[in-house]
């Protein structure tokens, strides 16, 4: 009975984004993101910046969650500000060198070294992701052991 219980709460935590004013900021940056796809090359600009948006928005999701914030946050003209929110970038950045790390293993020992060193850093993306979002500190994402 007391497994049940855990599993119906977190089930309600999972269900947060599709709650009030996030399942509108989904729809509405799904919406910008179609019109960026059909506009072209003109469209990119507006493709980058609306994903940039998502992404501190779902940071911002994920610090509300964590701190035990029952309705998800409100989209604000401070969540626009491309300057103000570094986490996403930080994770793209750590990202990109994860790739470049993968194809330079590929260059230089193979596909088999390639494809382990792309699973090992699949499979720690999500500490990853959650120290970053804990901390704010790009330096800890990459680094921090527990």
């Amino acid at each position: 009975m007391r497994s049940r219980n855990t599993h119906l709460k977190l089930l309600h935590h999972l269900f947060r984004p599709a709650r009030g004013g996030a399942a509108a900021v989904v729809v509405v940056f799904a919406f910008l993101l179609f019109m960026a796809a059909k506009a072209g090359l003109v469209g990119i600009p507006l493709a980058l910046l609306v994903t940039s948006w998502f992404f501190k928005y779902a940071y911002i999701l994920f610090d509300h969650t964590v701190r035990g914030f029952d309705e998800p946050p409100t989209l604000d003209i401070q969540m626009m500000n491309p300057i103000d929110e570094q986490r996403p970038l930080g994770q793209v950045l750590i990202l990109g060198l994860l790739g470049y790390a993968v194809y330079q293993t590929y260059n230089h020992f193979g596909t088999a070294a390639a494809v382990g060193l792309a699973g090992v850093g699949l499979f720690f993306l999500p500490a990853s992701i959650a120290i970053l979002g804990l901390e704010s500190n790009l330096l800890k994402g990459v680094t921090d052991r527990h």
